[in-house]
């Protein structure tokens, strides 16, 4: 049994630091924990396994789609992780060009 399978944004910044890094530390205190993280899309039969699904910042179509899919074949808890600055990216930030206009509408349709 998985414990908990999360897809974290990057590897770097918030993916790291809210994702992988909690998950590193909860496993080295509990090592009969069994937490995966991955940066690609896994087989759907691997998630029906999983207690919880963890997906950050989930707004492309193929995430959606592949989110819906977990959530018709498992019964696994999905949490979805969104930055609180993220629906009010400040001009001077650098992902501010790669966020789509239409964020609210992508991340509601993703909860």
């Amino acid at each position: 049994m998985i414990d908990q399978i999360a897809f974290p944004a990057n590897m770097q910044g918030s993916g790291f630091y809210r994702i992988a890094l909690p998950q590193n530390v909860l496993t080295r205190q509990n090592p009969t924990l069994n937490l995966q993280f991955h940066q690609n899309l896994i087989p759907l039969h691997v998630t029906q396994s999983a207690k919880s699904v963890l997906f950050q910042w989930v707004y492309s179509d193929v995430m959606l789609n592949y989110m819906k899919e977990i959530r018709r074949h498992t019964n696994a808890s999905i949490i979805y992780e969104i930055d609180d600055l993220f629906t009010k990216i400040p001009q001077a930030n650098l992902t501010r060009g790669a966020m789509p206009k239409y964020i609210v509408a992508r991340s509601t349709e993703a909860m």
